[in-house]
């Protein structure tokens, strides 16, 4: 059994998640798209790290946004 997914949630989340959507269901179908290659060729995503260290680092991360976001008000 294959599965396949298509997940972007970045700033082009919308249009790359419908697109990858579109194309993974063209390749769980068979059909030949020449778009696939070009898809795949963007890379894999990454690893997260393990759940203490992605706490710290995104609590960080946005304490470090919302004091960039003051310094430019």
């Amino acid at each position: 059994m294959l599965l396949y997914t298509a997940v972007c949630q970045n700033g082009m989340g919308v249009t790359r998640g419908t697109i990858g959507g579109l194309l993974a269901a063209d390749l769980a179908c068979g059909i030949e798209n020449p778009l696939i290659a070009d898809f795949e060729a963007l890379g894999q995503a990454t690893r997260l790290p393990p759940r203490p260290l992605l706490d710290i680092g995104a609590r960080l991360r946005l304490a470090w946004e919302v004091r960039r976001e003051r310094a430019e008000a």
